[in-house]
């Protein structure tokens, strides 16, 4: 075998590795908050001696969960998706299987309209919050507003 071609046989194995290696990467980031260590347990201290604890240990309490919204659409197709809050900012659109499809982040909420933005696509979606029509609109159009899916709230 050449040269030339033992190394683009192993500039073709280094790039399958790097690729791989990528998803990997995307995979654990964007699943980060359901790994285990990611969260811990909030401990709160009696405040006085007459609590119904005798032993004055401190108590678990359950840490106060973010509000989760989730907006509900079907596609032209049948397929059902969803746009869901993960936390104060994180947002996910997801299949019907719960995978995810894309990730973004909230960059705006007024009484109306939530806005979400994804950094790859460079693309903005509104979602309406009382449901209805969500608009989206990207770089590449002069961030033009485009109609999309109509959305419910699911609570």
């Amino acid at each position: 075998m050449s040269d030339d071609k033992a190394n683009q046989k192993s500039n073709g194995w280094i790039v399958t590795i790097a690729v791989a290696l990528i998803g990997l990467i995307g995979t654990v980031v964007g699943n980060w908050d359901r790994l285990p260590f990611g969260k811990a347990s909030k401990t709160v201290e009696p405040t006085t001696s007459s609590s119904p604890n005798p032993l004055n240990q401190p108590q678990k309490t359950n840490p106060s969960p973010t509000h989760m919204e989730k907006y509900e659409y079907i596609t032209e197709n049948g397929r059902k998706r969803a746009f869901v809050r993960l936390s104060d900012n994180r947002w996910q659109e997801k299949d019907e299987f719960e995978q995810v499809m894309s990730s973004f982040n909230e960059i705006e909420r007024d009484s109306e309209f939530i806005t979400i933005y994804d950094p790859v696509r460079v693309m903005k979606i509104r979602i309406p919050i009382a449901g209805g029509q969500t608009i989206l609109s990207w770089k590449e159009r002069d961030w033009a507003d485009v109609p999309f899916y109509d959305v419910r709230k699911k609570l």
